[in-house]
């Protein structure tokens, strides 16, 4: 048996399809540094905050329509409890994106700060331990050591002992 369509359930419905795709863009878009970013010389991840400020903000509403929810003449308990559980739920997963975002973008730039402090340190001693100077050629490897000493001249030969007779 079919039911007749009832505005407010449609409503629901798609308040709880917008929640669904709307929230959640940090676990799209916010991702941490890679595992061997020590060890690469460049490396990219997400930088912005704006991710999870969406799904904070996302999160605060979703969680105020759920605390100020009211039950209109044309809704059952049934779809009232409904709306609320799909609002509050909503409310904790996109904050939970938040907080994975905030984490990875932190991870984040603290990984790139390391990056850059290890590049900057390492441009400061000479070459071939640091980095050479912008333009400047690559540094000789090995160094060219100083040439040994010459070898001192040989003595002069003594004649050979005479022979007996």
């Amino acid at each position: 048996m079919r039911l007749p369509p009832n505005t407010t359930t449609t409503a629901v419905i798609a308040i709880a399809m917008v929640a669904m795709t709307a929230g959640g863009c940090s676990f799209l878009f916010s991702e941490g540094p890679p595992a061997n970013s020590a060890d690469r010389a460049y490396f990219t991840c997400a930088e912005s905050y704006a991710p999870p400020v969406v799904d904070t903000v996302f999160a605060g509403l979703m969680t105020l329509t759920a605390l100020v929810a009211k039950r209109t003449d044309e809704m059952t308990e049934e779809e009232y409890q409904t709306a609320v559980a799909v609002w509050a739920g909503t409310a904790v997963l996109t904050g939970a994106a938040a907080i994975y975002g905030y984490s990875a973008v932190s991870r984040c730039r603290d990984a790139k700060t390391q990056h850059a402090m290890t590049a900057m340190r390492a441009s400061r001693l000479p070459p071939p331990y640091g980095v050479a100077p912008w333009g400047a050629p690559p540094p000789m490897w090995p160094p060219l050591l100083p040439a040994p000493r010459p070898a001192p001249p040989p003595q002069p030969a003594t004649p050979p002992p005479p022979q007996p007779p």
